[in-house]
């Protein structure tokens, strides 16, 4: 700043008085630290003071300026008391600029003043301030910040910042709209020194790239030069960029497409891409904004430039790199002056690295689907793994009319395979073969990538052929339904077939749209047939598979044009005669079956013996299907086609004449019935075949069902010749019309018996052949529904012992039948004249019973009848001898089935059928069954009277009694009238001789419903005396006890042999009862006595037993808890009188004497010592003394550890208390660690976790400290030793390998609390990860650029301890030479002057060539010290070989892809050829090399010779129909022509078709979206020449 021309003394005199003067008149505002603003002098305000809030040592910029004449600023800066002058400054030229001051007073308020600083002219100006390096006082940037500012005040200031770290390379660009100021931009480092100070006078741009050494706020001050520009808005854009720092960029995934714009004239838009070293990235960006120069840099991951892509104005970048290093690239998209308005620039881009797995999504080798792209620079990847040789059927429709649709197809070593084109909507179908194994890449994009941001949506199939993991397996006799929902699907199946497989193969097609295209193949991939149906039908055919293994079928739409929607079809694969592809049936099946799907084919198979005569019944429930339903021979050839049209039943009989596997194949002739479950019934039964029937017994009763309509009920039977059947079969359900045929064994029918309807079927039939006879039971019209059809069944052969049960001659038992048509048959041997006693008592009320008797010539004897409930009680003479058959069943079979009960007895009236009775004795017995009858017999005399009594002990049962004479004769009955009475008989049997009697008890009814015991006792009237109990037994507490005396005896009495037992009374008549006393026992000892009953001649002893006295006590020991309580004591006792006492007055019983048994409490304290303690408690009576151990134990106190040994940084320690104190405990820090140590909690209750806090120690010496915990008069201690602080640094040393800029991790270790790192050059920055340790140190060193090796050491100390940490880093190593070169050709590369070298292939010299791309690195030693280098080689792609033709009659063309051309003429290059054609006009080799946008060459093209420049021979001339086309056209050969090649040139000569290898004379060309025009059509032969013309015309009708 220049001096103001008023002298020294003036000045100082001025200052003093204008600050005198400012403390009395002035006008007072606040600024803050980032204003500007403007303000006016008056005459009223001279003097503006401005209040600015700071703190010490902040330094700002002040800037002021005044546009009115005369007004000469002055600035004072005063303290914040006003004590001092920070410094007077005056304007020059109108700005006063106060470019760095330092505000040293303190903290507070200081004041700015301003005035003029002459002849207080008065007028407006502008002032600005602007605090320097302080955040607060600036706008905060991101790394990737692009915006727009402005300002308003000419002196202003506009201050922002950018957090960076050490090393950071910063992209800065500003873009000035006003064209007037003199713009200034400072950039200051962290610490405020200037780094750059950048300039640009008027409009336009400043674009830098500066490295950012050192890490923190990096600050950056815009502003006019002069300051003198109008108050009005001054425009500028800005963008801040960190290169190649990913969380500066937006990072793009490896197959990322998406869209993209800026708003500010200056913006960078940054992404960054992870790449792995060799990744090769096909690079697209379509820009939509015609008005930006676009620049995309590409970056290295180590920053430097890879590539710089460049397009003026809307268009696509479109580009394939190898990106040779791995890491993250970066890619910076700018519009190259900044220069366009703020508007949004639209872009488009996509990212796709090739042939790599994580870029793409993978396609399974039977996957289709649909798919759509979004921004128009879209590249769509998809991959497939294959094996070698693999065959690839790809179909892709494109359903957008408006993309040039490319598809790439890359090998696995990413070369391209073959390029696919579609031009707009329609179909690429190709099959291809996959030469190598791998990961084979699909890459589809837009050709121009100019198409709308819009869905453009595609459908794909990849199919690989003849794959069985590519197709689904169907089985060999599958049916099923399928569909396709995208548009070019293929549907693969395959079956695994054998040679010579006959398959039945039906589709039916549901949707009418498609054109359905069926492929056969065979296993070796070759077709085998194809089938077609356009639209909606049936394809039923029956072909031979010749060969074996898997065949494969493909379905597909022929257009693949279709909606994409549900295409359903159905299908069935059928293998014919084939076992395992048809479900197995046995010989007696009946079932239901279903098809769901239209074409089903259901196949069955029957295995039979040659001979047998099938019985086959099928009925049909679905009333559409045109059934039908084959019966092939074991050969496979047609047996019968049985038919029927809609529902009804097939009921067919047929001869099997060959043996082996029947097959039945059931199916709908047309196919087209609606996909719903289409039922059936079927039975499938050989006649006359045991295994094929179910074997019923000679006497089987039993239930059974059929469920399916069609069903056949086999059984049979083995009889004898002459054997005599009952047969009866009830049929519960009234629906079908039932028929039971009977066959004899010879197969030949013997009955048909029919009951239409609910009924029985019971009839009688003589069996005249021995051998198996069957039974077959249907429903005649087979069209019942499926459900459970009902019937019960009885086979009987009569009088037939092993087709009977057998009951003896005293048998009595209950019996049941279950089924409602049940014969229960019995036999029972006699001898002729037997006198039979037969009772049965039927409990069911609803059979009609009948119990018919058969003699043993198995006429019938006699029929019993009981409708209902009730007895049947028949006494019968059996007159002959043999087994009597008994036969009893329902006699209408109608009762439901159910547990049906009867009893019975059988009693043969003879002593061998009868137990003995004595006379004077009894017998005890029991009748379990309702009719039963006990027969019994005795011996007597004519003299006895005998006295029969019957008693049962049931009171509900009519006792009754029967005597027989030894005769037989009935001689005396009694049957009870009354439940309650007993039966007595008493009968003289002075008229009936010596001999055996036999007596009958029984239920008068029969109808007893419970088990009863009963006495029966035969008297001769004698008297008796009798006593009960005959012994009594009582314990020691004594008491009373009951004698009953009983009987006749007019007089008895009693008498006792001991004084503590007497009975009263002791004397009596007849029947009676007398009480004995018992006296108590106060003994251990049991005691014994009798008592005599005396009287009539008789006498009876009592026995009496006293047991001794007894005590006990449960539980026979206590453990008390430590806090005392009641326990429970249980006292079993006989003992009269007893007491309790105790050892310890601790443990006291709460009662102290008893009597017998009862239950008292032990009261124990609590135990606060810490010792254990016992006491006895004794119980004490009838001379027993028992006694009770009580145990309680010690109070305890434990801690866990009982060392603590803490690091110097000190921390929380769990301790675990354990104690049964009931007590609180408490704990105390011995005094000289309390400042230390701190116990959570300090005092508690019971067990649980405690926690020692040790404080860090900050001395390097260990420590140590007590802490006790006190409870019931115990006391614990744990010492607590403490080690000293620690502080370590690993690793310590490093050595940098490379000069540029990079880190190295220190980590830090140790206890201390309190430390530092310090000592950091300026090429040095530390950061730390935080305060705590352990941490690292991140050491960030700039790039060495000097080429000398320099050493940073810094100290690390804390806590008296000290640390060094050395960094030593080598200068920069440059390579000199190309990066790249072209394919086949080499560079060189050299390294500094030194005195050895050592590349990375092996190489000692200075410099090597070479011709193979990569990394290459040497390593150099000059005096002993090592530097390393490297740099990475590009090989540049040369274009293909192009070839020559002749395109005219003295014209060549160049065909293949390339930038420019160079023709040769004998191998000599021709001046100034450089185009893809031509003009030639002399003879000689002709030779030309394509010359890529990389500037490489191709290698030469096969040479075309030209012996004559005179007319050639006349071509031939082609025949091109239709034409004009539209769409294609075909090109007719003359036959003398020999053709290689077809080439199509449009009106310019360029390419636009070439097919190679033309064979035949018709080649059909497709328009492939050509534009409508005139093009030229040349067939080339082998060399080269011409050999036919002609041309076509392309119009759009």
């Amino acid at each position: 700043m220049k001096n103001h021309p008023l002298s020294l003394s003036a000045r100082v005199l001025f200052a003093f008085a204008f600050s005198l003067f400012s403390m009395v008149l002035y006008a007072q505002s606040t600024i803050s630290c980032s204003q500007s603003t403007s303000a006016n002098l008056t005459n009223s305000s001279p003097v503006n003071t401005f209040l600015l809030s700071a703190n010490n040592n902040d330094r700002v910029r002040i800037r002021a300026y005044s546009f009115v004449a005369g007004l000469n600023l002055r600035i004072e800066v005063r303290s914040p008391d006003n004590s001092v002058s920070l410094g007077v400054f005056f304007a020059n030229n109108g700005l006063v600029d106060i470019q760095e001051l330092t505000l040293g007073a303190g903290n507070g308020q200081y004041r700015i003043l301003v005035s003029d600083a002459e002849s207080n002219t008065t007028g407006t100006y502008n002032i600005s301030v602007q605090g320097l390096n302080k955040t607060t006082c600036a706008s905060l940037v991101s790394c990737s910040a692009s915006s727009s500012g402005s300002y308003f005040y000419s002196a202003a200031i506009e201050g922002k910042y950018l957090v960076a770290s050490a090393g950071d390379v910063l992209r800065l660009r500003f873009y000035f709209n006003d064209p007037n100021p003199e713009w200034r931009l400072e950039v200051r480092r962290p610490d405020g020194t200037l780094h750059a100070l950048l300039a640009k006078n008027g409009s336009g741009l400043i674009d830098t790239t500066m490295l950012l050494p050192a890490a923190g706020n990096w600050f950056f001050y815009l502003y006019d030069e002069d300051g003198d520009e109008a108050n009005t808005t001054h425009n500028y854009n800005y963008a801040f960029q960190i290169m190649n720092k990913t969380t500066c960029a937006s990072q793009v995934s490896c197959s990322a497409s998406s869209s993209g714009s800026y708003y500010y004239s200056a913006a960078i838009e940054g992404k960054y891409l992870a790449a792995t070293a060799g990744d090769v990235l096909r690079l697209r960006f379509y820009f939509n904004d015609p008005n930006p120069e676009w620049r995309l840099e590409v970056r290295r991951p180590d920053g430097t430039l890879h590539a710089l892509l460049a397009k003026n104005g809307s268009g696509l970048i479109d580009t394939t790199m190898l990106l040779p290093a791995a890491g993250n690239w970066f890619f910076y998209l700018y519009d190259e002056d900044g220069d366009e308005a703020n508007t949004t620039h639209n872009y488009n881009y996509a990212f796709q690295i090739l042939n790599k797995t994580t870029c793409a999504s993978q396609v399974s080798c039977n996957e289709s689907s649909s798919d759509s792209y979004y921004y128009s620079a879209a590249i769509e990847g998809k991959y497939l793994a294959a094996t070698a040789g693999d065959v690839l059927r790809l179909r892709y429709f494109f359903v957008d009319p408006n993309p040039e649709w490319r598809l790439e197809v890359r090998r696995p070593d990413g070369t391209l395979h073959a390029l696919l084109a579609k031009n707009g909507s329609g179909l690429i179908d190709t099959t291809m073969l996959l030469p190598v194994g791998g990961n084979w890449f699909f890459y589809l994009y837009d050709e121009d990538g100019d198409e709308a941001n819009t869905t453009h949506n595609y459908n794909y199939a990849f199919q690989i052929l003849n794959k069985t993991t590519c197709a689904s397996l169907v089985s060999c006799s599958a049916s099923s339904s399928g569909s396709y929902f995208y548009s070019a699907a293929i549907e693969g199946k395959y079956l695994v077939a054998s040679a010579g497989d006959v398959l039945r193969l039906r589709f039916y097609f549901n949707d009418p749209n498609p054109e359905w295209r069926l492929e056969v193949r065979r296993p070796d991939g070759t077709l085998h047939a194809l089938l077609a149906k356009n639209g909606s039908g049936l394809i039923d055919t029956t072909m031979l598979l010749p060969a074996a293994g898997n065949w494969f079928f493909y379905l597909y739409d022929k257009d693949g044009d279709e909606a994409n929607t549900t295409h359903n079809y159905n299908y069935a694969f059928q293998i014919l005669n084939k076992t395992t592809c048809a479900s197995l049936v046995s010989c007696s099946a009946s079932s239901s079956g279903s098809y769901f799907y239209s074409a089903a084919i259901e196949g069955k198979y029957l295995v039979a013996s040659a001979g047998d005569v099938l019985r086959l019944r099928y009925f049909f429930v679905d009333p559409n299907p045109e059934w039908r339903l084959e019966v092939r021979r074991p050969d496979g050839t047609l047996h019968a086609l049985l038919a029927q049209n809609g529902s009804g039943l097939i009921d067919a009989t047929m001869l099997l004449p060959v043996g082996g596997n029947w097959f039945f194949y059931l199916y709908d002739e047309d196919g087209d019935e609606a996909n719903s479950t289409h039922n059936y019934n079927y039975a499938f039964q050989i006649l006359n075949k045991t295994t094929c029937a179910s074997q019923v017994s000679c006497n089987e009763s039993s239930s059974d069902s059929y469920y399916y309509s069609a069903a056949i009920e086999g059984k049979y039977l083995a009889a004898t010749a002459g054997d005599v059947l009952r047969l009866r079969y009830f049929f519960v359900d009234p629906n079908p019309e039932w028929r039971l045929e009977v066959r004899r064994p010879d197969g030949t029918l013997h009955a048909l018996l029919a009951q239409n309807g609910s009924g029985l079927i019971d009839t009688t039939m003589l069996l005249p052949a021995a051998g198996n006879w069957f039974f077959y039971l249907y429903d005649k019209d087979g069209d019942e529904a499926n459900t459970t059809h009902n019937y019960n069944y009885a086979f009987q052969i009569l009088n037939k012992t092993t087709c009977s049960s057998q009951v003896s001659c005293n048998e009595s038992s209950s019996d049941s039948y279950y089924y409602s048509a049940a014969i229960e048959g019995k036999y029972l041997a006699a001898t002729a004249g037997d006198v039979l006693r037969l009772r049965y008592f039927f409990v069911d009320p609803n059979p009609e019973w009948r119990l018919e008797v058969r003699r043993p010539d198995g006429t019938l004897h006699a029929l019993l009848a009981k409708n209902g409930s009730g007895l049947i009680d028949t006494t019968m003479l059996l007159p002959a001898a043999g087994n009597w058959f008994f036969y009893l069943y329902d006699e209408d079979g109608d009762e439901a089935n159910t547990t049906r009960t009867y009893h019975y007895s059988f009693r043969l009236l003879k002593t061998s059928c009868a137990t003995a009775l004595n006379c004077g004795g009894s017998v005890s017995g029991s009748i379990l069954y309702r009719p039963e009858i006990d027969l019994h017999y005795f011996y007597a005399e004519p003299c006895d009277t005998a006295r029969l009594l019957f008693s049962a002990v049931d009171p509900s049962f009519y006792e009754a009694i029967s005597l027989y004479a030894p005769n037989g004769a009935l001689i005396g009955q009694y049957e009870a009238v009354n439940s309650s009475d007993p039966a007595i008989l008493q009968v003289p049997l002075s008229a009936y001789g010596y001999g055996y009697y036999l007596v009958a008890v029984y239920e008068k009814e029969g109808n007893s419903l419970t088990f009863t015991n009963y006495t029966l006792s035969l008297s001769c009237l004698r008297s008796s005396l009798n006593v009960a109990p005959a012994s009594m037994n009582i314990n020691a507490l004594g008491g009373n006890q009951t004698l009953n005396v009983s009987g006749p005896c007019p007089s008895w009495s009693i008498a006792g042999s001991a004084n503590w037992a007497t009975a009263n009374p002791n004397t009596g008549s007849g029947s009676g009862p007398v009480v004995v006393t018992f006296g108590p026992n106060q003994t251990t000892a049991s005691r014994s006595a009798q008592l005599l009953l005396v009287g009539c001649c008789d006498s009876t002893f009592v026995n009496l037993f006293q047991s001794g006295a007894t005590l006990s006590v449960s539980p026979s020991s206590i453990n008390a808890g430590i806090a005392g309580g009641a326990y429970s004591v249980n006292v079993t006792s006989t003992c009269i009188q007893w007491t309790v006492s105790s050892s310890q007055d601790w443990a006291t019983p709460s009662v102290s004497a008893g009597s017998g048994s009862q239950s008292l409490s032990i009261m124990c304290s609590a135990n606060t010592t810490g010792l254990g303690r016992n006491a006895v408690i004794t119980f004490s009576g009838c001379g027993i003394n028992v006694t009770i151990n009580v145990v309680q134990p010690a109070a305890t106190l434990a801690c866990t550890p009982g060392n603590i040994n803490p690091t110097g940084a000190g921390g929380d320690y769990n301790v675990t208390l354990s104690t049964n104190c009931p007590l609180n405990w408490i704990s105390s820090v011995a005094p000289s660690a309390g400042i230390w140590i701190e116990v959570l909690p300090v005092f508690g209750n019971g067990s649980g976790n405690v926690v020692i806090r040790v404080s860090p120690n900050d001395a390097p010496i260990a420590r140590s400290g007590t802490v006790e915990f006190s409870a019931c008069d115990l006391t614990r201690s744990i010492s607590v030793v403490q080690s000293g602080a620690t502080l370590n640094a690993t690793p310590f040393n490093f050595t940098i390998s490379g000069s540029a800029a990079g880190s190295v991790v220190c980590n830090l270790s140790g206890t201390c609390h309190n430390w530092n790192i310090t000592g950091a050059p300026d090429w040095l920055t530390v950061s730390l990860s935080g305060n705590a340790l352990p941490a690292t140190a991140t050491l960030l060193y700039t790039a060495n650029n000097s080429g000398v090796t320099r050493t940073a050491t810094l100290t690390l100390s804390g806590c008296g301890i000290t640390r060094s940490i050395t960094v030593t880093q080598p200068g920069v190593l440059i390579i000199s030479g190309s990066t790249s070169y072209c394919q086949g050709s080499s560079t060189q590369l050299c390294a500094p002057t030194a005195d050895a070298y050592l590349w990375s292939n092996g190489a000692t010299t200075r410099c090597i060539t070479v011709s193979t791309p990569g990394l290459y690195n040497v390593v150099i030693t000059q005096g002993g010290t090592q530097q390393s280098g490297s740099v990475t080689i590009l090989e540049l792609p040369a274009p293909f070989p192009p070839f020559i033709v002749q395109f005219d009659a003295n014209v060549l063309l160049a065909v293949g892809d390339a930038s420019s051309w160079r023709w040769y003429l004998n191998g000599q290059l021709i001046a100034g050829a450089n185009g893809n054609s031509l003009p030639f006009t002399a003879g000689g080799s002709y030779t030309v090399t394509a010359v890529g946008a990389n500037g490489c060459e191709s290698q030469p093209s096969v040479p075309f010779l030209i012996t004559s420049v005179h007319e050639p021979a006349k071509a031939g001339r082609l025949k091109v129909t239709p034409n004009p086309c539209s769409e294609w056209f075909e090109a007719e050969i003359p036959d003398r022509v020999i053709s290689a090649r077809c080439l199509v040139f449009d009106a310019y000569g360029r390419l636009c078709f070439d097919k190679k290898e033309v064979t035949g004379q018709v080649v059909r060309v497709p328009r492939n979206g050509l534009p409508a025009g005139w093009y030229l059509i040349r067939i080339i032969d082998n060399r080269g020449t011409v050999s036919a013309t002609g041309k076509v015309l392309f119009v759009d009708y």
